[in-house]
């Protein structure tokens, strides 16, 4: 990923966010992808979790997914 692309001209930042990402998520044997449509951009992380009450805590039982997003309007979604 080019360290200096960004996903949103509107958006101020330095541009580092998926380069950063990239790097954790490539040091941790993880995968990242990502898809595209004129609604926006959205990023699939899959990291490994070793321990299984970690992910159970993290996830609650039987859970495999998490979602983020740093727009509060998204939060609800």
């Amino acid at each position: 990923m080019d360290k200096k692309s960004k996903a949103r001209e509107s958006v101020e930042g330095l541009g580092l966010g998926l380069s950063v990402v990239n790097a954790l998520v490539d040091s941790l044997d993880g995968e990242i992808d990502y898809e595209s449509s004129e609604e926006g951009t959205t990023f699939t992380v899959v990291l490994k979790l070793q321990d299984k009450n970690a992910a159970e805590a993290l996830l609650g039982e039987g859970g495999n997914e998490f979602m983020f997003d740093d727009f509060d309007d998204m939060k609800e979604f």
